[in-house]
């Protein structure tokens, strides 16, 4: 079988789209807890495929993001604009474009004061979201920390009362409170999150939403764990009550998770091309035609993926340890380093390879 799916050559992804449907329904299952309602939005950089972005879309999720670009690659996919988020850390190069897609009913996000006060100028007595960096910050490691003073991701929490006076100047509401705190952490992490962001959005006198972004907490290996996504949206709906019985305001709450969505529907086959060592005191290499070129993951944040050898003759194999590295020229170029250490190996027990075999990257759907 996996010979069959890479029958026009490796590396080729492949993606289910039952698994993509099936995560996607368990997510909006579990949002329908929210007092007050919610909206599903999917970070669309995690997988910008043309037919995932169709296929979340004819679900009613809509989309995060992360640049123009994006947004307009998700519209040109067929998304309606209006269920398009646009929070980027870049402007549109050029103030047509900015209007243009504004006007299509996309929704933005000022990530800074600039950001803000360019928003404002182009389109007064308008309404608008903008992003606060509330100060704390979450990951496991800081390459996943998204939040504190060691962020540069939106405006930074004392500014908010400099934000509220600049949309105040041109007759534009905030309506959205979106924050952002990094990647893999627990429900109690999210309590504390939507905590301090609610906290802060009580100087927003016409706030209807408040989106915590994403990065939930997802199972690569043995010992991980997906998030529990109904146990973090009761936590959540605890606290939106709590705000509603304190400020008397309903707030929906919004979230955009990318890889949870797509981590597990997709894997690349790849071929063995060489065996290599170091000698008895070194390692065994497996060296495959893919790598930082296709999943940049394990060099930039030590993340680990599941690996498996597909012999591609019928002998029986035993298992040996590995080291399994890409086709760049590149130290970095490892796909088994130690978890959250990119700069340090952890060969892997693996079936015996040999040249002309198959190895599947899995949960790369991310």
């Amino acid at each position: 079988q996996v010979g069959d799916l890479a029958k026009n050559g490796t590396p080729t992804y492949v993606v289910s789209k039952k698994l993509l449907k099936e995560r996607a329904s368990d997510i909006q299952n579990a949002m329908k807890i929210l007092p007050f309602g919610g909206r599903l939005s999917f970070a669309m950089k995690a997988n910008p495929h043309p037919e995932v972005l169709k296929l979340f879309s004819g679900m009613g999720v809509g989309v995060d993001a992360s640049s123009y670009y994006e947004a307009v690659l998700a519209i040109d996919s067929g998304v309606d604009p209006t269920t398009i988020s646009l929070t980027s850390q870049e402007l549109p190069k050029n103030e047509t474009d900015f209007k243009n897609i504004i006007e299509k009913g996309i929704h933005f996000n000022a990530t800074s004061l600039h950001q803000l006060k360019v928003f404002c100028t182009l389109f007064p007595r308008s309404e608008v979201g903008v992003r606060i960096n509330p100060g704390i910050g979450s990951g496991y490691n800081m390459r996943l920390s998204t939040g504190g003073v060691t962020a540069g991701f939106g405006i930074w929490y004392e500014y908010i009362d400099e934000a509220i006076t600049i949309a105040a100047e041109h007759d534009v509401t905030i309506v959205r409170v979106h924050t952002h705190i990094g990647t893999g952490t627990d429900p109690m992490e999210w309590r504390r999150a939507l905590s301090v962001t609610l906290e802060l959005a009580e100087k927003f006198s016409d706030l209807e939403a408040v989106n915590i972004g994403g990065g939930f907490k997802a199972k690569y290996m043995d010992g991980d764990h997906d998030a529990n996504m109904t146990d973090i949206m009761n936590i959540l709906s605890s606290e939106l009550l709590s705000f509603e019985e304190k400020t008397s305001k309903k707030v929906k709450l919004e979230i955009e998770p990318g890889r949870l969505l797509v981590l597990h529907a997709g894997v690349i086959i790849s071929k063995v091309i060489d065996i290599t060592d170091t000698g008895k005191e070194g390692y065994s290499f497996i060296r495959v035609d893919t790598g930082m070129t296709e999943i940049i993951r394990s060099a930039m944040y030590g993340a680990q993926h599941p690996l498996v050898v597909v012999p591609h003759t019928e002998e029986p194999r035993s298992e040996k340890e590995y080291v399994v590295i890409g086709h760049c020229c590149e130290s970095s170029d490892c796909l088994t380093t130690v978890k959250g250490d990119p700069e340090s190996i952890e060969p892997r027990l693996l079936a015996e390879a040999k040249i002309g075999d198959y190895l599947v990257i899995e949960k790369t759907g991310a």
